[in-house]
């Protein structure tokens, strides 16, 4: 039977993008629940604590943007428990020639570094001069790259910049829909470099500026979607399975589900937020209709990315690991995406006298390499850190964490999928789609997916 008075809104999906609409929806004083089929909040946010090491399973750290970021921590009671990364994790590293080079970090550091040659500098001093783009075709990332800069910087800044962050290939990407604010900045200035300066001048002006900050928790990422489903409790269904989703009539839908107590319920409601990923929204029991409408959304690359969590002794590194970690280009022809220097990110995240790394393969570049057993998989990578860190020996820590489906590639063209959402949203009334596939896929942007669902 279904609950007496239909509810104002279902999320399905628990991960941090439902969680948030969860909240947003409990903040307006609405009647909702939130549908989980997993036993857990957070989707890929998950943190390991063990042997003294702490890592986490899926994103790092969450880079705070904006003040309502602030606001949104300090009313889940978590900004006694944030931690900025420290000082040192500004430095970042990029591999040219086999050796980590430390990415400049001011125009001084520009004109000094050994990562670009002195005609990539020329090229990054007449971009300003260079004409804006007039075309109407959604370009790739490389393409404007290489127009706007030229091939080394594709090579050494972009190309490994989309491995660490999307675990893709900028021939592939749209620099629109990746990209928005690079982008945003030629459309808006007619220049990169004018539109950097352009942008913080506006922002100064308008007293809208802000000082962005790298965080994370005390305990590690995993402590905000446990805080969201903990101050949500009674309005969070674990171990569901969705077994039909169906219109009533112009304002109503109907929901069905089993517990994993074996126990079926139907719940009604004014509204489905849906908040899950490509392959969770594509087996989603909706109407044949909605369902081949869906279908589309197969199209959408995930390539495959293994994360391995690894501990050492401290004098088995040579490297000083005096940063946020490396990112390695396609060019250098090795096997890892790169690395993170996860204990130096954080204050605890290692015991005694070592260190953790968080070394990720595959992706775009490498899905090959994914299918690989622990033991072969590890010899590579074993082989590449002896290179490029001074790793000898065998790490004292190793866990493995497969994604399969690891994060949705805005390509070329992607916006025929937010047109289809769109679509989809406009011919069933009371349907929305929120999250990574629609609103871009760093976790800020996927707070704020969530948070946007109040009414």
């Amino acid at each position: 039977m279904p609950e007496q008075q239909p509810l104002d809104a279902i999320v399905i999906g628990a991960g941090i993008s439902g969680l948030c609409a969860g909240w947003a929806l409990r903040k307006a004083g609405k009647r909702y629940k939130v549908l989980e089929k997993s036993k857990r909040p957070g989707g890929p946010i998950e943190t390991l604590h063990e042997d003294g090491f702490v890592f986490e399973k899926g994103p790092n750290t969450i880079q705070v943007d904006g003040p309502d970021l602030d606001i949104f921590f300090a009313e889940l009671g978590l900004k006694e428990t944030l931690v900025e990364a420290n000082r040192e994790a500004n430095k970042r590293f990029i591999v040219r020639n086999q050796i980590p080079q430390a990415v400049p970090m001011s125009p001084r550091d520009i004109f000094s570094t050994k990562l670009f040659s002195k005609r990539a500098m020329l090229s990054l001093l007449t971009e300003p001069f260079k004409k804006k783009y007039s075309g109407n075709k959604d370009e790739s990332l490389a393409d404007f790259v290489r127009r706007r800069l030229n091939q080394e910087f594709l090579d050494y800044a972009i190309n490994p910049l989309i491995g660490g962050i999307y675990a893709g290939d900028p021939e592939e990407l749209s620099a629109k829909h990746a990209f928005p604010k690079i982008y945003n900045l030629e459309a808006r200035f007619g220049s990169l470099i004018k539109g950097g300066i352009g942008l913080t001048r506006e922002r100064k002006a308008h007293g809208t500026y802000y000082k962005t900050k790298l965080i994370s928790f005390q305990d590690g990422m995993e402590a905000l979607p446990q805080t969201l489903s903990e101050k949500q409790s009674e309005n969070i269904l674990f171990s569901t399975d969705i077994t039909s989703i169906c219109k009533e009539n112009e304002h109503l839908w109907s929901l069905n589900y089993t517990h994993s107590d074996g126990s079926k319920h139907r719940i009604d409601s004014r509204k489905i937020i849906v908040a899950c990923p490509a392959s969770a929204l594509l087996a989603l029991p909706f109407s044949e209709d909605i369902k081949r409408a869906l279908g589309v959304f197969s199209e959408i690359p995930h390539p495959p990315l293994v994360a391995l969590s690894l501990g050492y002794d401290r004098d088995a590194i040579a490297h000083p690991l005096d940063g946020f970690g490396m990112l390695v280009p396609r060019v250098e022809n090795m096997n890892i995406l790169g690395c993170i220097f996860a204990s130096s990110l954080f204050p605890g995240r290692s015991s005694g006298d070592r260190v953790g790394l968080s070394v990720f393969i595959g992706g775009a570049r490498n899905p090959e390499l994914c299918e690989m057993d622990e033991s072969e998989l590890l010899g590579l990578v074993k082989a590449d850190l002896e290179k490029l860190l001074g790793a000898s020996g065998d790490p004292i820590y190793v866990r493995r964490t497969d994604w399969p489906r690891a994060i949705p590639q805005y390509v070329v063209g992607y916006q025929k999928y937010l047109q289809q959402f769109e679509d989809l949203e406009s011919a069933h009334s009371g349907l929305k789609f929120i999250g990574h596939l629609v609103d871009g896929i760093s976790v800020p942007k996927c707070i704020r997916s969530g948070l946007n669902q109040s009414s």
